[in-house]
Formats: C-alpha cells, structure tokens, sequence
C-alpha cells in the first residue's frame, strides 16, 4: 500500500489575489457557466472584484463570456501540458531577437509552435504604449486564424492539412472545417508558399492584424514561427511589405542562431 499524501495546509502567507483566480478557474472546470454574481458569492468579494479577476481570466484564456454576459471554460483550460525541455531553449535564443524586432518595428512581436490544428504563443515582447498590442504569452488558438499559424500550416502537405480539419482528432477538439471554409484555407496557404509570409487580418482577434513567417532548424524544417501584431487601423497606415521585411529577416536570424547550436525539437502532435 502507498503512502497517504502529505495533509494539505494553508500557505502561511496567502495570496488573496491568486486564490481568488485559482478558485474561479476550478469553478469554471466543474460548474460553468457562471455569472460575475456567481463569482463574487464563491469568493466573499465584491462584484466589482470578481469582474476583474474574471476579466484577467478571459485575458489569458481560462474563460470566455457569452452575449448573455456568462463565463465558460476558456481553452486553456483542459490542455495538456507542454513538457518540452526543447522549448526553454527555443524562447531563450529567440528572445533577444523578438526584443530588437519589437524596438524597430515599434510593434508587439510573438513566438508560436504548432501543436496540431492549434498554435500556442511561447513568447511575447510587448511594444510600449497602451495602443499597442498587448501580451498574449500563454494563448492557444487555431493555427489557421492566426499569421505564424497559417506560415506554419503552408509548410505542410495538402493531405496532411486535410487530415487536421477533417479527421477523428479534429472532430474531438472542434477544428472541423466545412468545405467552403477548407477550400478558403488552402487558397491562403497557397498564397503564403508564393508570398513567403503569412497575414493575419481581424481573423484571430477583431482589430488585430500580423504579419508571420516560420523559424527554420539547420536542416531546413519549421520548428516555430514569429509574428509581429499591430492593432489593424495602424497596419492599414503602413506598407504591409515593410512589416513582412522585418519580420522575414528577423525569422532568419533567429534560423541561424538554431543551426549553429545544433538546434533539435522533440516529439509534437502531428
């Protein structure tokens, strides 16, 4: 017979603040949907308190809020966590490039791997300012709504994108795509192999736009992407090819500092 667990005990110095985000999460995962009125009686707060912590909920993707003013489950929650010593590395040696791409550009810069359908952002460096795209490390979102998604998407074949959006796997998680929406994806992806680069256009996030493209390993195969997001009405006032340009060259750079330390990515879903 095993050993019992150690007695769980409150912390000596608790924090109010995370409790109060911990506890909604659990709520969400094994009551939702709940009410900002909901919240506040679990957590012995003031209205007021519990729309912001749900609002920061919302923010990193543990909940959503529906057009009758409820909470349900976010996609972060449920997901699997990524164990992938490979991705420590793949932040640390991108990070100083997405940090001067952000300084000159003047724009939010992200790092992205694609874990199936999805893409999940490593990695934000925020432009300053509060017109500016604000972090979204941590987010999951379908790979074909966002840039360095769809970059990541054109790389593959077409079975394999067919595979994706129509199989037993993508029924479970909800990518499905009807046809019309399938013959939309492939006339885009098609459009980034020619282009080199993948735009995002109000399509993840409405007012959003990016522009994408895929880090390489030194053998040549995409392992990630980088993206640089702009709120849409600034991307309009700016010529989309000197976005592309920055981000393109960035993505090499980052690309060669992969080859020279004989960068390897493990095991990922397909």
């Amino acid at each position: 017979m095993r050993n019992a667990p150690p007695r769980r005990e409150t912390p000596s110095y608790p924090i109010a603040s995370v409790d109060h985000a911990l506890r909604l999460i659990q709520l969400l995962r094994d009551v939702g949907p709940i009410r900002v009125a909901d919240a506040a009686e679990e957590l012995g707060v003031a209205p007021s308190t519990a729309h912001r912590v749900l609002a920061m909920l919302v923010y990193r993707d543990f909940a959503i809020q529906d057009e009758a003013r409820r909470y349900h489950p976010g996609p972060a929650i449920g997901q699997a966590p990524l164990i992938q010593e490979w991705t420590q590395q793949l932040r640390a040696i991108a990070r100083p490039f997405l940090e001067a791409l952000t300084r000159d550009a003047d724009e939010t810069s992200n790092l992205m791997i694609r874990v199936g359908a999805r893409v999940r952002f490593l990695l934000t460096v925020e432009a300053a300012g509060q017109q500016h795209i604000g972090d979204r490390q941590g987010i999951i979102l379908p790979a074909l709504y966002t840039a360095g998604g769809r970059a990541l998407l054109a790389e593959l074949p077409a079975r394999s994108i067919e595979q994706l959006v129509t199989g037993p796997r993508a029924s479970r998680s909800g990518d499905v795509l009807v046809a019309s929406e399938r013959r939309r994806l492939l006339a885009e992806l098609a459009a980034v192999q020619v282009r080199g680069y993948a735009r995002n256009v109000d399509d993840s996030e409405y007012g959003l736009s990016a522009v994408g493209a895929v880090v390489r390993d030194a053998s040549g195969v995409a392992v990630a992407a980088i993206a640089l997001a702009m709120q849409s009405a600034r991307a309009e006032q700016s010529a989309e090819s000197s976005y592309a340009d920055r981000v393109l060259a960035c993505a090499g750079r980052i690309s060669a500092e992969l080859a020279s330390v004989d960068f390897r990515v493990g095991a990922l879903g397909a």
